[in-house]
């Protein structure tokens, strides 16, 4: 996504890393550093974390919550 030729005061031009497509900072993303090392990417290259690295919640064993 090139970026719009609007004046945002202190918001910068970045390259992506992965693409090289100028992008503003504001939009850019930061990857994880357990996959691709913090790369700072555009919405269009961001990968974001696998599902198997999302950790579900732990409910400890015998303790159900009843709603009243």
């Amino acid at each position: 996504m090139p970026y719009t030729r609007v004046y945002i005061p202190g918001d910068r031009l970045v390259d992506c890393d992965r693409c090289g497509f100028t992008c503003r900072y504001s939009q850019m993303r930061r990857e994880t550093e357990r996959t691709s090392k913090g790369l700072v990417v555009c919405p269009e290259c961001f990968d974001g974390p696998h599902p198997l690295e999302i950790l579900p919640r732990h409910r400890p064993e015998g303790k159900v919550e009843r709603v009243r």
